[in-house]
């Protein structure tokens, strides 16, 4: 009986071992499973945390940013807070216009010529109207936040800086991303108001100095942040430190996302110190300066005087400090003197495109010779300039065509198809997407408005990208080493 109670005993006494142990295990798996969510609670917590933190920085929101009024208040607050670009003008008011599809907020002070706030205002109206043109669709399920930051600031020397910041973001329902981000500058002469090119302010060495400083700086602050290729960027060339401020007594130069950082940094700000750049600012600015080592192009525009495309044609390269070619119809001469005498005192080029148009290869000498002449009659009368350049209509020509009209004959290597397209964002495109301009003519025609709206577009990015602005007689003469030859007919110089 006594064996039976043991070996009983000792049954129940296992069983509550192996039960025993069996809870032991289901609560150390318990235990451990809540350790785990609660290390993945913490990781998510952190990661929130850390979004929150970068918000801006990584341009990657949740969704539902901006699609209230509140929320895109909200937003745009923290967008500025973000902003690291050197600006003098945090103080500044911040203005929201608020809508379901594209929001606006603005923040800029008047503090500024009437011929900047002119020029700026514009400028912001035909970015804003092309990025709406570029995004907006009735299929569209997204919001857009624009976001402007502006601030002009001076030299010293005589020489005022304004850069216009606009950061483009979009949002569904389940994020926010940055579209578009871009800064522009812009040199102004403070006495005349005209646009300047860099090498107006600042002396040669410029590029040296500041690349010098540049490198040393992003190497010490981003290590291994910076891009494969990043140098390119940074090397004192031409495109690489041509967008830049003034910020006090310093110069801040900006570099494009995606160039020496990640897209995810956006735009690059560099402030250098002024002792460092002391040497290389000019006592005084150069009211025209051509560099023969940098890029140039002609830009040329025929069948003029367009009248009211034209003055704004005038208008956008007046403050960007660019010139142009003017072919001019002498029949059209008299319609609109006062835009030619204009394009001439701005230091722009007057041509000839005979009188009225027609196919020169199928005219006599002699009809050649008074469509010429009567077309320099008129534009010598408008301006007190003959034209010294001549483009044959449709351009068409042959030997006897160049040689009865005996003027330097220009074609062109760029044909933006405007007459044709009658759309700016492809007109844009036809010499954005060309590789090498160097020495290139750009076609345009001044009598439509597109083209004044594509002018607008690639003037300011022809000054951003090192290239300098100059008539067709100046692009021979410091390409080759010689004025343009009568007799002569000229396509691409190089």
């Amino acid at each position: 009986m006594d064996k039976e109670m043991d070996k009983e005993l000792d049954e129940r006494m296992n069983e509550a071992v192996v039960e025993a142990r069996r809870s032991y295990q289901d609560r150390d798996r318990k235990r451990r499973r809540k350790r785990k969510i609660r290390k993945a609670v913490a990781v998510i917590i952190l990661l929130g945390a850390v979004c929150l933190t970068v918000g801006l920085v990584t341009h990657h929101f949740a969704g539902r940013a901006f699609r209230t009024e509140k929320q895109f208040q909200e937003f745009a607050s923290r967008a500025y807070d973000e902003e690291v670009l050197y600006r003098e003008n945090e103080k500044t008011e911040v203005k929201c216009t608020f809508d379901k599809e594209f929001s606006v907020a603005t923040r800029m002070s008047d503090e500024c010529s009437d011929e900047i706030m002119s020029y700026r205002d514009k400028r912001m109206e035909s970015v804003t109207q092309y990025y709406k043109d570029e995004y907006c669709s009735e299929d569209d399920d997204m919001s857009y936040a624009l976001i402007w930051d502006v601030s002009v600031d001076k030299s010293g020397t005589g020489a005022d800086s304004l850069v216009i910041s606009s950061r483009l973001y979009g949002e569904n329902d389940e994020e926010v991303t940055l579209i578009a981000d871009n800064v522009e500058t812009h040199l102004y002469s403070e006495e005349t108001g005209r646009g300047l090119q860099p090498l107006q302010v600042l002396n040669t060495n410029y590029r040296d100095k500041a690349a010098e400083y540049v490198v040393s700086h992003l190497e010490k602050k981003y290590g291994d942040k910076l891009k494969p290729g990043w140098e390119t960027f940074t090397a004192p060339e031409d495109a690489n430190y041509n967008k830049f401020a003034f910020c006090g007594d310093n110069i801040v130069f900006y570099f494009d996302e995606d160039t020496v950082l990640d897209r995810s940094e956006g735009t690059l700000a560099v402030n250098v110190p002024s002792r460092i750049m002391e040497d290389s600012l000019r006592a005084q600015v150069l009211e025209r300066y051509i560099d023969p080592n940098a890029p140039m192009v002609a830009i040329t525009y025929d069948d003029g005087p367009g009248g009211e495309s034209e003055e704004r044609i005038l208008d956008c390269l007046e403050k960007n400090g660019s010139v142009a070619t003017f072919f001019y119809l002498g029949s059209r001469v008299k319609t609109n003197p006062d835009v030619i005498k204009r394009a001439v005192d701005m230091g722009c080029e007057p041509g000839n495109h005979s009188w009225n148009h027609p196919q020169f290869t199928k005219l006599t000498k002699k009809e050649m010779k008074k469509q010429v002449a009567k077309t320099q009659e008129a534009v010598e009368k408008a301006c007190g300039s003959e034209p010294e350049v001549f483009r044959p209509p449709y351009g068409d020509q042959n030997d006897k065509v160049i040689e009865t009209v005996d003027m330097p004959a220009f074609l062109w290597t760029v044909d933006t198809l405007d007459w044709k397209t009658r759309n700016p964002k492809k007109i844009f495109k036809s010499v954005k997407n060309k590789k090498k301009l160097d020495g290139s003519v750009i076609l345009m025609h001044s009598i439509y408005d597109e083209t004044a709206d594509a002018t607008e577009l690639i003037v300011p990015w022809l000054r951003e990208h090192g290239y300098q602005t100059v008539t067709l007689s100046e692009l021979v003469e410091y390409k080759t080493g010689r004025t343009p030859a009568d007799g002569t007919l000229y396509r691409s110089i190089k």
